[in-house]
């Protein structure tokens, strides 16, 4: 059975079927390694499939910033409805999921590619993949470092 024959998770086939050679490019992670906090390379993500689930995730973000927007001007021009705000609402939830879903896909591949032992990893510029240093907790965005 392929994705496109599964109903549920056709929008997911559709997202990798529109994806281009310069998505894979255009949409590598950004992000440098922090090696003053720690980060050291473990490996590089070279599979096309694998960077295009990536891609994807970084699609759903896009989109749900534009959807945002969208909903922000309806709001400042005081145009919006219930229907419009319960409908965007709905909207946004959809793609958190998806990017969610999509997301679990991407670092399960990772972490077979690279099979590390490294209880947190991250993505960086270049598509390598770092060890993150493990913090002791997080309480309400402020991190706490062990």
């Amino acid at each position: 059975m392929k994705l496109a024959d599964m109903k549920c998770l056709g929008w997911l086939d559709e997202a990798l079927g529109g994806l281009t050679e310069a998505d894979l490019v255009n949409r590598e992670p950004k992000e440098e390694i922090d090696s003053t906090n720690g980060e050291s390379v473990i490996g590089e993500v070279e599979s096309d499939e694998i960077k295009s689930l990536w891609c994807v995730i970084d699609r759903l973000g896009e989109e749900r910033l534009r959807l945002r927007k969208e909903h922000g001007k309806l709001h400042l021009a005081g145009t919006q409805t219930e229907k419009d705000c319960e409908e965007s609402f709905m909207k946004d939830k959809e793609l958190a999921d998806n990017s969610s879903a999509v997301a679990e896909l991407f670092w399960c591949a990772v972490n077979k590619v690279i099979k590390s032992d490294h209880n947190q990893i991250g993505i960086r510029k270049g598509w390598k993949v770092v060890s993150v240093p493990e913090r002791v907790g997080r309480l309400s965005g402020i991190e706490i470092f062990g």
